[in-house]
């Protein structure tokens, strides 16, 4: 499942904010200041839900989340909750 937001700041601090989301909402794994990325992993459940945020162009966040349902339903309360925190926390604050 895939996710894209919109964001006004700069690739870099766009890499920082999503860092800051997954580490306030779960674990970080990897984080790629070449390529712009941060994995790692969410709960949902007694589910372990692999996420990677990437910055695409534009200024744009991509969130995937890969869960074990066929409903998806971890993948997407995961990227819920990740787009929520970064409108609410950190945004706002940078704006």
């Amino acid at each position: 499942m895939k996710k894209i937001i919109n964001s006004k700041q700069d690739k870099k601090e766009n890499l920082v904010i999503a860092t800051q989301a997954l580490l306030h909402l779960g674990k970080v794994k990897n984080i790629d200041n070449n390529d712009l990325h941060v994995q790692g992993t969410m709960r949902y459940g007694l589910q372990k839900i692999k996420i990677t945020i990437s910055v695409i162009e534009n200024s744009q966040l991509c969130i995937e989340a890969i869960g074990d349902d066929v409903w998806e339903k971890g993948a997407s309360s995961s990227i819920e909750k990740i787009v929520k925190y970064i409108g609410e926390h950190l945004l706002e604050k940078n704006n």
